[in-house]
């Protein structure tokens, strides 16, 4: 989570991939039964810094959470 909070700070869309990579890793840390749970409980995380954000980190936050939305759709 630490990873992924200093590139939604950054807001930068060239940290999109890296974001991505840090979604799959911290979802790899949980057992697979466990996993949309794990993805509710990242974007619950992720809910307050969007709320406090603008700009380019909106957007970042925005793509992001639809990494989740895809990444949860795929468990399915």
């Amino acid at each position: 989570m630490q990873r992924l909070r200093a590139l939604i700070a950054s807001g930068d869309d060239g940290g999109i991939a890296l974001a991505e990579k840090a979604v799959n890793e911290y979802l790899a840390s949980f057992p697979i039964a466990q996993r949309a749970g794990a993805l509710h409980l990242l974007q619950d995380a992720i809910a307050p810094l969007w709320q406090a954000s603008s700009g380019g980190q909106t957007e970042f936050i925005n793509m992001v959470l639809e990494y989740t939305d895809s990444r949860m759709r795929a468990l399915e």
